[in-house]
Order: C-alpha cells, then sequence, then structure tokens
C-alpha cells in the first residue's frame, strides 16, 4: 500500500472519529434522559418510565406541554432534583405548571422559563417486571 493511501486511510477514520465524537456531544448537549420516580403525574407518567427532553426546545412552550425542570427547593444529596409537570398556562416570562390528575391537592405553580431544563419529546412505556 502506497503511503499516499495509508495516509488517505488514516485521515479518513480520523476524520470518521471526530464526526463521531461530535454528533455524540451535540447529542448529549441537546437532550436529556429523565426517569420518573414519583406518583404526581399519574396517571400520564408512571414511576419507572423513560422520558426524553429537548433542551433546545423551551422557546416555544405552549398550554399542555410537558417540561423537565430543576426546582430549586427541593434537594437531594445538594441537588436539586428534576420535576416533570404539565405547563397549564404561559405568561411572558413565566408558566404555571400542574401535575397529574390524581394528586391529593392541586399541585400548581408558577415558574420562571430560564429554569425549565427540556421539552418532554419522548416517553415510553414501563415494562412490567413480572
Amino acid at each position: 500500500m502506497g503511503i499516499l493511501k495509508l495516509a488517505a486511510k488514516t485521515v479518513s477514520r480520523v476524520a470518521a472519529a471526530l464526526a463521531g465524537a461530535a454528533a455524540a456531544l451535540w447529542l448529549f448537549a441537546g437532550f436529556m434522559v429523565v426517569e420518573v420516580e414519583g406518583t404526581q403525574m399519574l396517571p400520564l407518567l408512571e414511576p419507572g418510565q423513560k422520558l426524553v427532553a429537548d433542551r433546545m426546545n423551551t422557546e416555544n412552550l405552549q398550554e399542555g406541554d410537558l417540561i423537565v425542570y430543576r426546582a430549586p427547593y427541593y434537594s437531594t444529596n445538594g441537588e436539586g432534583r428534576y420535576l416533570v409537570r404539565r405547563i397549564s398556562g404561559v405568561k411572558g416570562e413565566t408558566v404555571e405548571v400542574t401535575a397529574g390528575t390524581y394528586s391529593l391537592q392541586p399541585d400548581t405553580e408558577i415558574i420562571e422559563k430560564d429554569i425549565i431544563l427540556g421539552k418532554v419529546i419522548r416517553t415510553w412505556e414501563r415494562k412490567n417486571a413480572n
């Protein structure tokens, strides 16, 4: 194999590796996977169910969208927990969010748009362990 063919093959491999790394970085920065832990969003979301949120799609939020955000007043090991809620109203730089229909008390609050981490774009059904 000539030196030019070897160099071209090496450059091709390095370019493919760099393209793969760039794609992985874009996916990591652009999306997040969240696992539902609580029961506040029943019957829509069940504990153990997985969600994918688009971190770049937080500008055009509408009533009915599911969002992921970090509530600063919840803490686990010094870090805020992720919360998943449905938007029940949008007004300026704030949104009103609510939990599922089976909450014992209405769980509605107003949050600032700047704490929203992503808009849910995909959910997976929880698989029974039985």
